[in-house]
């Protein structure tokens, strides 16, 4: 009964420490200074300001080409523009909207077929400040040959003094354990064969 708690004690601090690392990581993930050049920018939906910033930085040159993933089945190119205060034509081309994804692993999977014909080495990869660690790993684990230059975009709304934003970090914390938990044994029973 004694181990048993020492155990459980040990892991209760184990999980503590990595939630206090993944909170204060998280939120201390702030946009690169200066301009980010890639081959392309990918731009993870879900969250505000994401999609704005990211065709901000096609506008600024970062990159030449840019696949939006996770876009809704219905929502059109000039709906997005329009919704984000895009002017079309301030863009240089290329956007593509990806339709596929519904999940972060999907979004990878979305991108690593976008640029399977394309001569694409490097991306800026734009999503939530929050869902950055999240999305890297996925990003890492599916297009292990592809260099990411993270693009957190902070989120207006969630600040540490509010409940909201200790519940979407508690949620996100325990997504990002169970997929690295997964990722990490199909790693390894890929690795023993």
């Amino acid at each position: 009964m004694r181990n048993a708690l020492f155990v459980l004690g040990f892991l209760l601090l184990l999980w503590g420490c990595g939630f206090a690392a993944f909170v204060s990581s998280g939120q201390m993930q702030t946009m690169p200074v200066g301009l980010p050049r890639a081959d392309a920018i990918i731009i993870l939906t879900g969250g505000e300001k994401r999609i704005e910033l990211g065709l901000d930085l096609l506008k600024k040159g970062a990159a030449n080409e840019v696949l939006i993933s996770g876009v809704h089945p219905d929502a059109s190119q000039p709906m997005i523009f329009e919704e984000n205060k895009v002017n079309l034509a301030e863009l240089p081309c290329c956007v593509t909207l990806g339709r596929s994804a519904r999940s972060t692993k999907e979004n990878a999977l979305e991108t690593q077929k976008w640029i399977e014909d394309k001569n694409i080495e490097t991306i800026i990869l734009v999503t939530s400040n929050y869902h950055m660690h999240r999305a890297r790993m996925e990003f890492a684990f599916e297009l292990p040959h592809i260099a990411v230059i993270p693009y957190a975009v902070p989120e207006p709304h969630f600040t540490l003094d509010k409940p909201a934003t200790w519940f979407l970090l508690f949620r996100e914390y325990h997504k990002f354990l169970w997929r690295w938990i997964e990722l990490m044994t199909a790693r390894t029973l890929a690795a023993n064969g």
